[in-house]
């Protein structure tokens, strides 16, 4: 059991180490690579300071690496829900989260490295009960945008995602329960058999050979992707844009790409690649919200609406209540309706 652990162990670390490095060199700085980085190197972390006694690190490394751990299934959380929203940014209390997560770790982090062996019910439901908590969330996230989502890969990958990440949360969460007391080497080598495929399909994904590095030869440089129309999608596109500019279809509430697929009289996935590869927009709600919003913002400039509630027009235009229309609207012009209809009227003619 121990080689195998060792296999595992120091076999998965390599892999992490090699993604982490991956994600800083090539992530330019991207929030998703910042992610990877802080999920790798504290799993990477975690690996190795639970290692068979024998074969621990250095008490300085051991304890930098010991406490370096204890967000990373909090920084998993964030990594999902930054690679299923394109427009998503940490809020207070995904740090809220983070710290209360470390806040229930760090006794028994600072007894276990003292020498004790630490163990307290309260503190590994409560850890259990986060765990699951996010990880719940994460899968709610990753299905209830699969509708929305228009890039053909991330949406398959989606239920991918969360068949491993359930699979993977039950078995540690149970085999935490179950072994800890009587069996905790053969708790930490399953820890290795849950992670090492999942290493290896990471570094499967980001990289790639380059059959002109063999003969040292730099890879030639693609042109630029521009969103191009194939020319048997023309009609399709015609009718798209009769239905949204003419039509103004996108002042049904609850429009999905389904019923507009639906209503276009073409197949769904169709429709999707037309408007993502040909359009180039990532998800439906944003191509929506481009329809939505210039009508609005004209509606807004209209002197004869000067009266009507921010919420009637909103809900004129097809969104169903007021708190996702701030959102979006304050996302795509960068103001809150209110703001900018008095910025139009304040204008001197």
């Amino acid at each position: 059991m121990l080689i195998l652990d060792v296999l595992l162990r120091y076999g998965t670390v390599t892999l992490l180490f090699l993604i982490a490095y991956l994600s800083l060199r090539d992530g330019k700085g991207s929030r998703t690579a910042i992610y990877i980085f802080l999920v790798t190197f504290t799993v990477a972390a975690m690996l190795l300071t639970t290692v068979h006694a024998d074969l621990q690190l250095p008490r300085p490394l051991h304890f930098f690496f010991r406490f370096s751990d204890m967000g990373n299934i909090v920084f998993i959380w964030w990594l999902g829900l930054a690679m299923f929203s394109d427009d998503f940014r940490l809020k207070w209390w995904h740090w809220a989260v983070l710290i209360l997560n470390c806040a229930v770790l760090l006794p028994s982090r600072i007894m276990e490295l003292q020498g004790v062996n630490f163990f307290h019910p309260i503190t590994n439901y409560s850890l259990d009960f986060i765990t699951l908590c996010i990880m719940g969330h994460l899968v709610y996230v990753a299905l209830q945008g699969r509708a929305d989502d228009l890039i053909e890969p991330r949406r398959r990958f989606r239920l991918f995602f969360v068949l491993a990440l359930v699979a993977a949360t039950l078995t540690a969460v149970g085999a935490e329960n179950i072994l800890a007391k009587n069996h905790s080497e053969f708790l930490q080598t399953l820890r290795c058999i849950i992670i090492f495929p999942m290493a290896l399909w990471g570094v499967t994904w980001l990289t790639k050979m380059h059959p002109e590095k063999l003969i040292f030869e730099n890879p030639k440089d693609k042109a630029p992707e521009t969103p191009a129309i194939d020319p048997r999608d023309q009609p399709l596109l015609s009718n798209l844009q009769k239905a949204m500019e003419t039509d103004k279809i996108y002042k049904e509430a609850g429009l999905t790409i389904r019923l507009l697929a639906e209503s276009l009289k073409t197949p769904e996935h169709r429709l999707r690649s037309l408007i993502n590869s040909g359009l180039g927009y990532r998800n439906f709600s944003t191509f929506l919200n481009h329809y939505r919003i210039e009508a609005i913002k004209a509606a807004f400039a209209e002197p004869q609406n000067s009266r009507i509630p921010v919420l009637t027009i909103a809900l004129d235009h097809g969104y169903n209540s007021l708190a996702p229309f701030n959102r979006a609207f304050r996302d795509v012009v960068g103001k809150t309706p209110t703001q900018y209809r008095q910025s139009i009227h304040d204008k001197p003619d």
